[in-house]
């Protein structure tokens, strides 16, 4: 019983972060500052930082995929 609220917490967790990470990779530059002059770039600063934020929000997505692994790792191999 505890394991599987365990994995359905830590799945849940990576949808989550996945998404945040994936939203803000979609949005490329548009919330880049018009001053860069790249296409479509319609933001400002506080809107660049906030893409940079939720980039970075994102990468959890990584640690927790690995650690999602070492669980099945260790549950599948080890009992």
């Amino acid at each position: 019983q505890k394991r599987c609220k365990l994995l359905n917490q830590m799945l849940s967790t990576l949808s989550i972060f996945d998404i945040l990470g994936s939203t803000a990779y979609a949005f490329t530059t548009l919330p880049t500052p018009q001053a860069d002059y790249l296409y479509g770039s319609e933001g400002n600063d506080k809107t660049c930082i906030a893409q940079g934020f939720f980039i970075q929000v994102g990468t959890i997505a990584c640690f927790l995929n690995v650690s999602l692994a070492m669980y099945y790792l260790l549950t599948i191999k080890y009992g």
